[in-house]
């Protein structure tokens, strides 16, 4: 099981949603810490000094200039390292397998002729609110948050605090409720069984609506935002 606490973290990182999401993470810290050093000017004005300094290089335009321009804020700053991407993938998926290793698990099964999808996103969060709804895209230190990892067409992980280990079938609106929420959390691409013809227009209503870091994803349970419910 430890193995799959493992594999499940990183199924949760290794995705393009999730390292767009460090990207854009970086990116906005990286904008912020230049506003706020823009607004203190003789500081600024000494980092520029210092710059030239060390790299033996000049700005290329007048210091104030420099400062009025990032306090504008009339640029974008673009996160295209490899290397950085690939690390935080690592150290995010390590902190999450940290906070699954409290976790209880079970395993559900579909029933005769239903089956789970899964996609390019296979791993979301719910924190049910005990009267027949769910906050969708919680992170993983919220108090009742339940983990989904669809493992096959058959079984699906359902991972969640104090849960004791089994296994459990489940009902056809239950699997379609966990198949819903597993195309809202898609990024580009749904995968299932072959020759289900409603996946498409299905997918076209509910597909790629959870953006980790815009509308879901919570990582601290303090913060207040409420993120999309279903």
């Amino acid at each position: 099981m430890g193995h799959l606490y493992l594999f499940t973290a990183f199924m949760f990182t290794r995705v393009p949603s999730w390292r767009e999401h460090l990207d854009r993470l970086l990116s906005h810290v990286v904008k912020e810490g230049q506003l706020s050093r823009a607004r203190d000017k003789d500081r600024f004005h000494k980092l520029c000094e210092e710059f030239e300094k060390e790299t033996g290089e000049a700005l290329g335009m007048d210091c104030e200039e420099l400062r009025q321009h990032v306090l504008r804020g009339e640029y974008e700053v673009v996160q295209g390292s490899t290397a950085f991407n690939l690390g935080s993938m690592f150290e995010s998926a390590l902190n999450v397998a940290r906070e699954l290793q409290t976790f209880g698990y079970e395993i559900v099964y579909a029933p005769r002729n239903d089956f789970f999808l899964t996609s390019d996103s296979p791993v979301f969060t719910l924190q049910p609110d005990g009267a027949g709804e769910a906050g969708i895209g919680m992170g993983f230190g919220w108090p009742g948050v339940e983990v989904y990892f669809p493992l096959n067409k058959l079984a699906c992980l359902r991972l969640k605090r104090g849960m004791e280990p089994g296994a459990r079938g489940l009902t056809s609106p239950s699997v379609a409720q966990i198949n819903q929420v597993t195309m809202m959390n898609a990024t580009r691409h749904l995968y299932s069984c072959e020759g289900y013809r409603r996946i498409s227009w299905l997918f076209d209503q509910w597909g790629c609506k959870i953006e980790p870091g815009k509308n879901a994803f919570m990582p601290k349970p303090e913060l207040p935002k409420q993120p999309n419910r279903h």
